[in-house]
């Protein structure tokens, strides 16, 4: 009787073989696209996206078959100090629009041009051809807006503003950076 050496051993065998090809799997799960809410938060923690990746990937899952009336017809993005609620449609408006729901911004990184970028990138890469940011209380976001050419566009609805795409002609924004390099600014950049 011959002993067995570990080469002998079938490869299901090798305790190390199992982990790591479990570990490929998962990694090659999340370079995918997240196919369910719970998956796309896996994903935020896991790569830790920008607030540009996240709007650029969750826009295409929306456009994507059933996207705006399914899973995806609404999506939290999340980024260090930002809290973004986005949807694809809203009352009043009878089609798919881009829609900022709510927006929540660490007092440190506010009035420094992070929103205005936000914004500006909302609109460079919206596909359809509505940009709503709704449920406006704060009074600086307000003057703001109705300053860039914005308007309450439904009586019913006095704080839900329409950003015309002509409003960015209205103000410079610089790219969206990170939550970072706004929460660290002394300057205005708004």
């Amino acid at each position: 009787m011959g002993t067995l050496s570990r080469h002998s051993m079938p490869a299901t065998e090798f305790s190390d073989a199992q982990p790591l090809a479990q570990a490929e799997r998962q990694r090659q799960a999340m370079t995918r696209h997240p196919q369910s809410q719970s998956e796309w938060r896996d994903w935020l923690v896991s790569e830790k996206p920008s607030l540009t990746k996240q709007l650029e990937l969750w826009l295409r899952l929306a456009q994507s078959p059933n996207g705006q009336t399914g899973q995806w017809a609404n999506c939290e993005l999340r980024e260090e100090g930002v809290v973004v609620l986005v949807r694809s449609g809203t009352n009043c408006v009878p089609s798919p629009c881009l829609v900022v729901a709510t927006i929540q911004v660490k007092p440190e990184a506010q009035g420094k041009g992070l929103f205005k970028a936000f914004l500006a990138r909302c609109w460079h890469l919206n596909p359809w051809p509505r940009l709503v940011i709704e449920d406006v209380a704060n009074p600086n976001l307000r003057s703001f807006l109705l300053r860039v050419g914005a308007y309450v566009f439904c009586d019913f609805y006095p704080t839900t503003f329409e950003v015309p795409r002509s409003s960015l002609a209205q103000f410079s924004a610089e790219p969206l950076l990170s939550y970072s390099s706004y929460a660290t600014r002394r300057e205005s950049g708004a």
